[in-house]
């Protein structure tokens, strides 16, 4: 019940957004609808009603590879870790990490950075991301880039990354001090894409990033 409770209260954002909810009523009005399903319905019309918000900006308009638009601070959540910053905390405005790391928090300066989200461990730190995800971009190429480090040298498992799902575009981090790294992605249809920094089978212990970009091109 609380899920079809959630997608009435979409529904009735969408309603008032001019979203088309035929699909979105078929859905809730069924008693054999799945809670997959009804869940899905919900992201879609949350996902529609970003999308429309965002072309009404005007920034996803005559963007190109030469002229990107910088859509950071219509899409992205505390990019540069400077909103309500606090030495030590983990719970940071816009970004989740889910990296197996003994300290995972926001650090005052380091690795030529101010100011930026880490991830420490005594040992090497296990799979997980530091990430933010977005609903309802509007289709097309889209450029990260941002600032990160690792405390080796070579590729070790840390990747800059743009994912919508199904398919993960990423560049390895390879850098200490702090370099910039950018990736890109063409999002042909999804309405979830999640932007950040990676670990897989890392042989780091720390890792951190700061300064977060995002471009449609």
């Amino acid at each position: 019940y609380e899920a079809k409770f959630n997608l009435r209260d979409a529904m009735d954002e969408g309603d008032n957004a001019g979203i088309d909810l035929t699909a979105a009523e078929a859905i809730y009005y069924s008693s054999d609808a799945t809670l997959e399903e009804v869940n899905a319905m919900h992201d879609a019309i949350l996902a529609s009603i970003k999308r429309a918000e965002y072309m009404a900006s005007g920034l996803f308009d005559n963007a190109s590879e030469d002229f990107p638009s910088d859509i950071t601070d219509l899409v992205l959540v505390n990019p540069d870790f400077e909103t309500d910053y606090v030495q030590w905390n983990s719970n940071i405005p816009g970004w989740t990490i889910t990296i197996g790391a003994q300290n995972k928090c926001t650090q005052e300066e380091a690795q030529g950075l101010t100011h930026f989200i880490e991830a420490w461990d005594g040992s090497n730190v296990r799979d997980g991301e530091i990430s933010q995800t977005v609903y309802g971009l509007p289709f097309g190429v889209y450029r990260l880039e941002g600032k990160a480090f690792v405390n080796t040298t070579g590729e070790c498992g840390v990747n800059f990354f743009i994912s919508d799902g199904q398919t993960t575009k990423r560049t390895p981090v390879t850098s200490n001090p702090a370099q910039p790294y950018s990736v890109k992605f063409v999002n042909s249809g999804s309405d979830v894409m999640t932007f950040g920094l990676e670990a897989r089978s890392a042989t780091t212990n720390w890792l951190g990033a700061d300064d977060f970009k995002l471009y449609f091109l």
